[in-house]
């Protein structure tokens, strides 16, 4: 298995994390590369994951329940509940995955939030269009529903996930 770090994004890598994000669809949203050059100066949590030779292999886009962002999944969990990092996106280069890529940065994320103080880690994942993957991974690493929402119009419906840190 390969060996991988967790490092912070730098402005640098903006373009390159936007053309992983877009062949990720439709597991997440589209979004102009415009609106990721706000998260280096706004978000705590913005990181890559690498490979022993620096090669991108993933990312994940972590907000706490303190910002400023215009999604509703990301504001049903803010009108819920406090003392979390809600999961925006995870993003596995198709190179990378099945190598551990996203088991990896949730074991990260995990320890980042309890040495936040953050209670829970939340997100939401695909129902439909349904993203079978995500839903066993977010099972297996102790995710559970506590809600579902349509979006976009009814075209999309997301479970929302949450992992009590306890």
């Amino acid at each position: 298995m390969p060996q991988f770090s967790l490092v912070t994004v730098e402005k640098s890598d903006l373009l390159l994390i936007h053309q992983l994000n877009e062949s990720c669809l439709p597991h997440v949203n589209s979004i102009p590369l415009d609106d990721f050059r706000w998260y280096p100066d706004v978000l705590h949590h913005f990181y890559k994951v690498v490979d022993a030779d620096g090669v991108l292999a993933g990312t994940v886009v972590v907000m706490n329940p303190t910002i400023n962002y215009d999604s509703v999944n990301y504001r049903w969990f803010v009108e819920r509940y406090t003392q979390f990092l809600y999961i925006d996106r995870i993003m596995v280069s198709a190179a990378y995955r099945g190598q551990g890529v996203a088991s990896f940065i949730y074991k990260n994320l995990t320890a980042i939030a309890r040495d936040a103080g953050c209670l829970s880690l939340c997100c939401e994942v695909n129902l439909q269009p349904e993203n079978v993957e995500s839903l066993a991974l977010h099972e297996k690493m102790g995710f559970s529903s506590v809600g579902t929402q349509s979006t976009e119009n009814g075209t999309k419906q997301v479970t929302l996930l949450m992992k009590p840190l306890g």
